[in-house]
C-alpha cells in the first residue's frame, strides 16, 4: 500500500463511542494535488531571441538578403537587423529554398512575441519581398491584415520603401480613400495598365468588404498571411473575417468573381497530407505569421486559425547569447552548385550550430509565473532602454506634473495616456492653456487627415504634449518620444506594455511615468510582477516642485470654467463632443455639459485650496 492510500485510510477512521458521547478523532487535514498549467509545446518550448536591440548584425553582412534589400535598407537609415529580424528571417527563407523541412507539403506557420520598437514589421516584410521579387507573375500573394488604418498605413510605408525598384506593387485597403477608388488601386497601376498588387495591406472589415463587392478581388493565390496585433485582432472579430478570407482562398466562394478581369484560376484545397501534389509544392501553400508584443498564452484563440505545426518566436531579457548574431552570416564551407540558380539560393547556407534547433536543444527551460509554466509566453518583455516610474500623486498635482515634466525636467515630446475621449478632450484643453505649453488631442474619432496633421506636428516638435486614447498606443511608430505618461491606471497590463511601447523604439532610450493615487500603486505593481515586470521604481517627487505651475493651472482652470458656463464650446477642444450653443431644453448630452460645469462650480467655492479637482474625471 503506498503512502497516498495509507494517509487516505487513516483519515477515514471511524468515531469511536464511548458512554454514549462521541469521540472525534483528529482529522488530518490535505491538499488536493494542484493541477498545473499544460501548453501545447510549441508553446511552452520557443526559440529564444534576445530582446537586446545591440546584439543584431550589421545588414551588410545579412548573406541571405538579396542586394536590393540591402540597398533599400541603407536608403531607410537601417544599419543593423535586430535580433528577432536576425532569427525570423533565414527561419523563413529557408522553406522556400529547400534548406528546411516541409510538414505535410507546407512551411511552419510562425507567432512571433517582441517587445514594442523591436522590429517585427521588417521581421516579415524583409522575407516576403524577396520571395515575392523572385517571380514575375502579378497576382496578390501576401495580406497583411492590421487592426486600425494607423498601423495598416504605417505597413503600407515601409513595404513601399522596400519594393523601390522592383516591379512588385502594394495596395493599401484601409478607408483612407473612398471605396471606389480602392477598386482602382486594385485593378490599375501607376500607368493606368490592369496590374493586381502582390501585397494587400488592409483592416479586417475592408477586407471583407472588397471580397464581397469588388469584382476580380481574388485572394486564391495568397502565399503569406500576416496578422500584426494578433491578439487584439482576435478579440475585435469583425464580419467574422477570417471565415470569409478562407472561403475566397481555397475556392469555396467566388463572391467577386468577374468575366472583364480573367485571371488563370489555381483553386486549392484544404491541407491534406494524403494528397501527393500537397506534400511535393510548396509554392501554392499558405503560411500564416502571426505577431503582438503581448500575444496570448492560451491556445484556445488560437485554434481558430488552425495554424500548421506552428512555431513561436520569443524575444526575452532572459536569453543566454549563442552566438545568434551568426545566424545570417556566410557559410565557412564553399557551396557545391551546377547551375546559376542553385549559386544564387544555394550560396549561403545556416549555421546551424548558432541557430535553433527544430528539436528545441537551444532552448531554455519553461518560464513559471505564479505557479503555472508559460513558456514566456505571457511574461511581457520591454525594451532594455526604457526606464519606469511610478509617481504617486493626487489627482489635483496631476496636470500641473505633466508641464513640470515638459518645463522642468526638459522632455520635448511626451506622449500622455488616458482612459477615455472625454478626458483627452479636457486634459488637452487644459494643458493648452499653461504659459509656453503646446498641448493637442488626439483620438479615435478624429478625420485621418486631421490625425496626420496633429501626428506631424508632433514629430516635428511643433507640440510638446500629445494628450491621447489608447487607439495610438499599439504599433503606432513616431520619431523620438522621449516620454510616455500613464494619465489614469491602464486598464490592463497588455495595455500598459503597449502604452510605454511608444518609446525607447528601435534601441533608443525612454523613460515613463505611471500617475496613480496611493491605494493604486500596490495592486498595480503585482500586477506587473504576475507577468514576469517587476522593476518599476518609485519617482521621487514631491508636491512642492509643482509651486511654480500653480498660477498657471489656476487659470487654465478658469478658461475651462469659463468655457463650461459659456453657451458655445471651444472650436478647438470640443468639450464633451458638444459643439455650437448648448440648449438647457435640449438634449441629454446638453443637460449633462451643464451638471459638470455646476460640479467645477462647486468644487472650487467649496475648497479651501484653490486647485483641489482633477478636470478630466
Amino acid at each position: 500500500m503506498n503512502s497516498a492510500a495509507a494517509d487516505a485510510q487513516r483519515i477515514r477512521k471511524e468515531d469511536v463511542v464511548i458512554g454514549g458521547f462521541t469521540l472525534v478523532r483528529d482529522k488530518q487535514r490535505y491538499t488536493k494535488p494542484q493541477v498545473k498549467e499544460v501548453l501545447p509545446h510549441w508553446i511552452s518550448s520557443p526559440v529564444t531571441c534576445s530582446s537586446d536591440l545591440s546584439k543584431g548584425i550589421r545588414v551588410k553582412k545579412s548573406a541571405l538578403l538579396e542586394k536590393f534589400l540591402v540597398k533599400n535598407l541603407r536608403s531607410m537609415g537601417i544599419k543593423r537587423l535586430f535580433p528577432v529580424q536576425s532569427t525570423v528571417i533565414p527561419y523563413i527563407l529557408d522553406f522556400y529554398a529547400g534548406r528546411a523541412p516541409l510538414f505535410f507539403g507546407h512551411p511552419r506557420d510562425i507567432c512571433i512575441s517582441a517587445p514594442t520598437g523591436s522590429g517585427k514589421t521588417l521581421a516579415y516584410a524583409l522575407p516576403i519581398v524577396q520571395l515575392l521579387n523572385s517571380s514575375s507573375v502579378h497576382v496578390i500573394r501576401a495580406v497583411v491584415i492590421l487592426p486600425v488604418r494607423d498601423l495598416a498605413k504605417q505597413a503600407e510605408e515601409t513595404f513601399k520603401r522596400l519594393i523601390a525598384s522592383t516591379s512588385l506593387r502594394v495596395v493599401l485597403l484601409a478607408g483612407e480613400g473612398s471605396f471606389a477608388s480602392e477598386q482602382q488601386e486594385i485593378y490599375f497601376n501607376a500607368e493606368g495598365h490592369i496590374s493586381p498588387p502582390d501585397v494587400v495591406v488592409c483592416t479586417p472589415g475592408r477586407l471583407v468588404d472588397h471580397v464581397y463587392n469588388t469584382p476580380g478581388f481574388c485572394l486564391e493565390h495568397v502565399r503569406f498571411l500576416i496578422i500584426d496585433e494578433a491578439d487584439r485582432v482576435i478579440t475585435e472579430e469583425k464580419q467574422d473575417w477570417y471565415n470569409v478570407f478562407e472561403g475566397a482562398l481555397y475556392g469555396a466562394m467566388h463572391l467577386s468573381s468577374s468575366k472583364d478581369l480573367a485571371i488563370q484560376d489555381l483553386v486549392r484545397s484544404h491541407p491534406l497530407p494524403t494528397i501527393d501534389s500537397q506534400c511535393t509544392m510548396a509554392s501554392c501553400t499558405l503560411q500564416k505569421i502571426l505577431l503582438s508584443a503581448t500575444l496570448t498564452h492560451d491556445p484556445g484563440p488560437l485554434k481558430r486559425f488552425r495554424l500548421n505545426f506552428p512555431r513561436l518566436f520569443l524575444a526575452t531579457s532572459l536569453f543566454e547569447d549563442v552566438s545568434s548574431q551568426t545566424c545570417l552570416a556566410p557559410s565557412d564551407e564553399p557551396s557545391k552548385v551546377t547551375t546559376e540558380e542553385d549559386r544564387i539560393v544555394n550560396k549561403y547556407t545556416l549555421r546551424f550550430d548558432a541557430y535553433p534547433l527544430p528539436d528545441h536543444r537551444n532552448v531554455k527551460p519553461p518560464i513559471s509565473v505564479g505557479g503555472a509554466s508559460t513558456g514566456g509566453v505571457g511574461v511581457f518583455s520591454i525594451p532594455s532602454g526604457l526606464k519606469e516610474f511610478v509617481v504617486e500623486i493626487t489627482d489635483h498635482h496631476k496636470p500641473p506634473f505633466l508641464a513640470y515634466l515638459v518645463r522642468k525636467l526638459g522632455h520635448e515630446k511626451v506622449l500622455c495616456f488616458t482612459n477615455s475621449r472625454e478626458s483627452t478632450k479636457r486634459l488637452a484643453f487644459l494643458m493648452s492653456k499653461f504659459n509656453g505649453l503646446q498641448a493637442r488631442a488626439l483620438y479615435a474619432g478624429l478625420p485621418l487627415p486631421k490625425r496626420s496633421r496633429i501626428l506631424k506636428e508632433f514629430g516635428s516638435g511643433g507640440v510638446q504634449l500629445l494628450i491621447c486614447t489608447d487607439a495610438v498606443s499599439r504599433g503606432i511608430d513616431i520619431d523620438s518620444v522621449s516620454c510616455v505618461v500613464s494619465y489614469e491606471l491602464p486598464t490592463s497590463t497588455k495595455t500598459y506594455v503597449h502604452r510605454i511601447g511608444r518609446t525607447a523604439r528601435a534601441g533608443k532610450t525612454g523613460v515613463t511615468y505611471t500617475l496613480l493615487l496611493h491605494n493604486q500603486v500596490r495592486h498595480f505593481k503585482m500586477r506587473l510582477r504576475a507577468v514576469g515586470m517587476g522593476k518599476v521604481k518609485n519617482f521621487p517627487f514631491h508636491a512642492s516642485k509643482l509651486r511654480p505651475y500653480e498660477q498657471d493651472y489656476q487659470n487654465a482652470l478658469s478658461e475651462l470654467k469659463k468655457s463650461f458656463q459659456s453657451r458655445t464650446v471651444h472650436p478647438s477642444s470640443v468639450i464633451n463632443g458638444q459643439a455650437g450653443k448648448i440648449n438647457k431644453n435640449a438634449s441629454s448630452s446638453a443637460q449633462a455639459t451643464h451638471r459638470a460645469a455646476a460640479d467645477v462650480n462647486a468644487k472650487m467655492r467649496g475648497s479651501g485650496e484653490k486647485a483641489q479637482m482633477d478636470p478630466t474625471s
